[in-house]
């Protein structure tokens, strides 16, 4: 079974925290995914 994070922020370039949070998920087991959602669905007004 994998697990799922999905990732959102509105500047997920300039945000240190997220980035890092990302980084260190792809270096965990391939059981976890991680997915940005902001870089694959426009920003809704």
């Amino acid at each position: 079974m994998k697990t799922l994070v999905i990732v959102t922020h509105p500047n997920i370039e300039q945000s240190v925290i997220n980035k890092r949070w990302i980084a260190e998920l792809a270096k965990s087991p391939k059981n976890i995914m991680c997915m940005s959602y902001t870089k694959h669905t426009p920003m809704v007004k």
